[in-house]
């Protein structure tokens, strides 16, 4: 299993990929619980590239931004994710993201806005 704050690394990357405002909202504060850095989740709202202090990190960013835009991974990623996570959280990082393009799919159709307090994304 991936660490917590990896796994919400990639929903965050997933939700705001497909502008689910919900979605990225509700986990900013979970992401925070488990520990992923503040600025990250802020630099990923406002689109921007996050600066990232350690490698696995920066690993986990780099493969979900690739499926997300390309719905897939090119073989450098691919290789130092299996090296990192083994198989198992590969298949993990892959099912976060399509799971969470599902549900972010279903809250933009239904137009489920973010929570109360919480600035809305301007821009896809």
């Amino acid at each position: 299993n991936l660490a917590g704050d990896l796994r919400e690394l990639a929903i965050l990357i997933t939700g705001r990929h497909i502008s689910a405002q919900y979605e990225f909202f509700a986990h900013a504060p979970i992401g925070i619980k488990e520990g992923l850095d503040p600025e990250i989740i802020e630099s990923i709202r406002l689109n921007e590239e996050p600066t990232f202090s350690d490698e696995t990190t920066a690993l986990v960013y780099n493969f979900c931004k690739q499926i997300n835009e390309f719905h897939n991974v090119d073989t450098p990623t691919f290789d130092a994710a299996v090296a990192a996570f083994g198989h198992a959280g590969v298949v993990e990082l892959v099912v976060l993201c399509g799971y969470y393009s599902l549900i972010g799919m279903t809250l933009n159709t239904f137009e489920i806005l973010p929570p109360r307090g919480e600035e809305p994304f301007t821009e896809r």
